[in-house]
């Protein structure tokens, strides 16, 4: 164990990520390129053999937790990343990123606990750029507290309110898009709609031309909102949203209409329930949750589903090995494998991936005393481009991004 632990720490030791500099990333990438090879199982790498990497490296270890620190291009007014939480990381396959939704705090803005700006984190180039703001602010209230209420912008700009996203944040290659449908703000107020209200739109934004649109529900609305989920269906070309476990909706994203899909034995998903989409099998996964109501709507379950848009039908899965809720699930279509990360208050140390071939679940039992990122919601994403998986973490101040790459060949039955 001991010799498991001190090889590990060597991988992770062998490959330093820091913040690259405009002038620096062209001769880091280079020094990355000609770098030593990890170390070899059984084997511990010397410090001289240690050289630093500004950013992602494609030989770096396997089953080891890296952290990278990544330069921020903010926008013109300037300001930070303050993470929140509470909110969905998705993988952009024409720009070759993650897209994530979190707070930007500047001096127009300040900051709050909703998320009001969308990114993007280009792993190769070690850069995370902010993509859109939305025109909303923090209002500070006489006696404490604040509101969230629109800037002057907002009119000529349309954007939708901070929020909490949960998982109802998705995107959609073939428009070049996220869509971001309902959420949650207590404090937000927009003339006599007040609190979650507020966020029970949905919306999509354009990534080339930055612009918010949004979509007309007059017709036809999901029921709820908060903590539903949403994932896009790439073959059906439609957007799948679980409704608190009472029903299944679809948003033909062509025509931006939202409808029932009318599902019969829709999945008892409520609270923190994770999407992904199974590129290979053409079919949209939601795993665990909490309860539809109740003392339960809190207390996460092990129930896992598939949706078939064509057949219009759910299909139990295998259960997860522990009950789950609130963590990242993504997708990884290089090994067909859905990697999840537990939430902290359920089980930290779980590294659970399911394999739809085999409809089971297996693990990665990582040393301990390693570095690694305390699971946030759903923050987490397969970059194909890279062959990682992005883990987004850390507290106010403290913006965090993760890499890691799964060797499958060492994991275990989960039980």
């Amino acid at each position: 164990m001991r010799a498991a632990i001190r090889t590990a720490a060597a991988l992770a030791a062998l490959f330093v990520f820091g913040a690259c500099s405009r002038e620096t990333r062209g001769s880091a990438a280079a020094a990355a390129q000609s770098g030593p090879a990890p170390a070899v199982e059984g084997e511990v790498a010397s410090d001289s053999d240690a050289a630093p990497a500004a950013a992602f490296r494609d030989d770096m270890p396997p089953n080891v937790w890296v952290r990278v620190k990544p330069r921020y291009e903010p926008p013109p007014d300037g300001g930070k990343h303050l993470p929140e939480g509470w909110n969905k990381l998705v993988y952009d396959p024409v720009g070759r990123r993650v897209v994530y939704m979190d707070r930007w705090k500047d001096e127009k803005r300040s900051k709050s606990i909703y998320a009001n700006a969308v990114m993007a984190f280009d792993v190769g180039a070690n850069v995370v750029t902010c993509v859109k703001l939305t025109n909303w602010k923090r209002q500070d209230v006489k006696g404490g507290g604040y509101r969230t209420v629109a800037l002057p912008e907002n009119e000529a700009d349309p954007t939708p309110c901070d929020r909490h996203p949960y998982g109802n944040l998705t995107l959609v290659p073939d428009q070049n898009s996220v869509y971001l449908g309902a959420g949650a703000n207590r404090t937000a107020i927009d003339g006599e709609r007040k609190s979650h209200a507020v966020c029970g739109d949905t919306w999509r934004l354009d990534l080339a031309a930055g612009k918010w649109l949004r979509i007309d529900e007059a017709a036809a609305k999901p029921p709820g909102g908060l903590e539903d989920a949403m994932e896009y269906d790439r073959a059906a070309k439609v957007i799948v949203r679980i409704c608190r476990g009472s029903a299944t909706w679809l948003l033909d994203v062509e025509k931006g209409r939202w409808r029932d899909a009318g599902a019969k034995d829709n999945p008892g998903s409520g609270m923190g329930a994770a999407m992904c989409y199974d590129s290979k099998r053409g079919r949209v996964m939601v795993f665990g949750g909490a309860g539809k109501g109740g003392k339960a709507w809190n207390e996460p379950h092990p129930e896992c589903y598939a949706y078939s848009v064509k057949d219009n039908a759910w299909t139990r899965l295998a259960d997860a090995p522990v009950p789950v809720r609130a963590m990242g699930a993504a997708y990884d279509s290089k090994r067909d494998a859905v990697m999840i990360h537990v939430n902290r208050k359920d089980r930290p140390a779980f590294f659970g991936f399911y394999l739809p071939e085999k409809d089971e679940w297996v693990r990665l039992d990582l040393p301990e005393g390693l570095p690694a990122p305390v699971p946030n919601w759903h923050t987490l994403a397969y970059d194909e481009a890279h062959d990682v998986f992005v883990r987004a973490a850390g507290p106010w101040e403290d913006p965090q991004w993760w890499l890691f790459r799964p060797d499958l060949s060492r994991a275990v039955p989960a039980k």
